[in-house]
């Protein structure tokens, strides 16, 4: 039994791994073309305590030199997802993009790439915020992708300061109420923190889902309906209630985007900065170039990783998934301030 659930992991992630590759070396030839801390953040406010040491929470966060408060600037927060680092995640998308449409960026790196229980990862997301609130001296945005989107939803719903220091939260491809490949990674039940708290029927998704939203900190739920197969199924899957939730698709139906291309497709970018630039979440109706985006399936300044990139972050996905990890026989207990929602 256990083989078989890990067989159907591995095909699905290294077929994931080839498709992405052959996409980027076909686009390669066509797409042309962090630093000293300022200030301590404030790790005072409202909510739950954080738990994590300071020096490595402040460690995992860098923040572009134009975060400052005379600079204007929003800042805008950038999480990656499970398996990744903020360098060869970010680095050629809305790290490259942001600062032209006049954003600050900052990113966060996860505690062992994400691959650990999630309410541990969060308190990074929750200092992070923080910390960029400070550093910029006005409100933030907050973006997410894969389990990245779960953490910032969960950090503004059970963080109050976060929420109202924030005046967005995106996700990208956000793992809203579970994924089909939680379930499989936990078919033998021995998996690890983080496969439990992806299965859709976890207490962690419960909560994740039932949990008030913030009143006034807008949640968009960006999403691919063609060949996500990490997070899946959707549109189920990156549907969060009380939120505004978007396919790539409603825009330019005959889009193809998986899991790891969302992360550079110019429907998602567009609808990323529609939120961003106007109250509330974002509104597909609004975009004013829908055929150019939709012929264009590649953001401003886009530059995919190469093939081995790819792979290299990838293959740190299996191996945290399949071989490494903090295995465990049952979902761990939610932690105080959560187990009423995940009950």
């Amino acid at each position: 039994m256990r083989a078989t659930a890990h067989d159907e992991v591995r095909h699905i992630v290294m077929k994931t791994i080839r498709r992405v590759a052959t996409v980027v070396a076909a686009l390669g030839g066509v797409l042309a073309g962090s630093l000293t801390p300022l200030a301590q953040a404030d790790t005072a406010g409202e909510g739950p305590p954080l738990t994590q040491p300071v020096s490595a929470m402040r460690a995992a966060v860098s923040c572009d030199p134009s975060v400052t408060p005379s600079s204007g600037k929003q800042a805008v927060l950038l999480v990656h997802g499970i398996g990744g680092r903020p360098e060869g995640y970010w680095d050629w998308n809305y790290q490259r993009a942001l600062p032209d449409e006049g954003y600050g960026v900052c990113t966060v790196a996860l505690p062992e790439r994400g691959l650990i229980d999630p309410v541990i990862s969060v308190e990074y997301v929750v200092y992070a915020a923080r910390y960029a609130y400070e550093r910029s001296g006005r409100k933030i945005a907050l973006i997410g992708h894969s389990e990245g989107g779960s953490l910032v939803t969960w950090a503004a719903k059970f963080w109050p300061d976060v929420a109202a220091h924030a005046e967005d939260v995106v996700t990208l491809a956000g793992v809203m109420q579970g994924t089909g490949l939680g379930n499989t990674l936990c078919a033998t039940n021995w998996c690890t923190k983080a496969a439990w708290r992806a299965s859709p029927d976890s207490h962690f998704m419960r909560a994740l889902q039932e949990a008030p939203m913030p009143a006034n900190t807008p949640v968009t739920s960006i999403y691919t309906t063609f060949l996500d197969e990490v997070v899946y199924p959707q549109p189920r899957a990156s549907t969060l209630p009380g939120a505004a939730n978007m396919a790539l698709q409603k825009v330019c139906p005959a889009r193809i985007a998986d899991h790891v291309t969302i992360l550079g497709d110019s429907v998602g970018y567009a609808l990323t900065l529609d939120a961003l630039k106007h109250p509330g979440p974002a509104v597909p109706s609004r975009l004013d170039n829908k055929l150019s985006l939709c012929l264009n399936p590649f953001m401003p300044r886009a530059v995919p990783p190469s093939p081995t990139e790819v792979a290299k972050i990838a293959a740190a996905l299996v191996d945290g998934l399949l071989i490494g990890g903090d295995k465990v026989g049952v979902e761990p207990p939610l932690p105080d301030y959560a187990a009423p929602y995940g009950s």
